[in-house]
C-alpha cells in the first residue's frame, strides 16, 4: 500500500486547502491506480474528480447500487459521472438477498448499513483485483 511521503505527513491543520488538493493529487500519482467507492455525494465526487484528472482511467469510481440506493441517488452518481468523464462503473449490491440481512436491515439501521458496507466492499474488492491484479510477488 503507498504510503504518504514525509513531506505530506504536516499537520493538516497547517496546510491551506490548496495545499491539501496538492498533496492528494501528489498521492493519487504515486498510487498509480485508484479505486474510488463513488456515491455520487459532495465527498466522493471531489475525491472521484481529482483522481480521474490525475490518473484517468487507472481511475476507477465504483458505486454499489441496491435496493436501498434511492433512484435520485442513483440518477446523480451517474450525471456526474457522465459529466466528469469518470472511469465509471456500478456493480449490484446484495444486502437483500438473504432473509438474515434483509431482517438486519429493517430491525437495525446501524447493523444494515454495517453489513451492507462489508458486503459492498467485498464486491469492489473483486472488481479492483480483477481491473488491477497484484504482483505475483505482492505479499512477499
Amino acid at each position: 500500500m503507498a504510503q504518504p511521503l514525509e513531506s505530506y505527513k504536516v499537520a493538516a491543520t497547517t496546510l491551506t486547502a490548496e495545499e491539501k488538493e496538492l498533496n492528494l493529487r501528489g498521492l493519487m500519482r504515486e498510487m498509480q491506480t485508484v479505486l474510488v467507492a463513488y456515491s455520487g455525494g459532495v465527498d466522493s465526487s471531489y475525491l472521484a474528480l481529482i483522481a480521474a484528472r490525475e490518473l484517468g482511467k487507472n481511475a476507477v469510481c465504483v458505486t454499489g447500487l441496491s435496493p436501498s440506493v434511492s433512484q435520485k441517488q442513483r440518477e446523480q452518481a451517474v450525471q456526474i459521472a457522465a459529466d466528469f468523464k469518470f472511469n465509471f462503473q456500478i456493480i449490484e449490491t446484495d444486502e437483500l438477498d438473504s432473509e438474515q440481512s434483509a431482517w438486519l436491515f429493517v430491525s437495525n439501521g446501524v447493523r444494515s448499513v454495517r453489513q451492507r458496507r462489508e458486503n459492498s466492499a467485498r464486491q469492489v474488492r473483486r472488481l479492483y483485483l480483477k481491473r488491477f491484479p497484484l504482483p505475483q510477488n505482492y505479499f512477499s
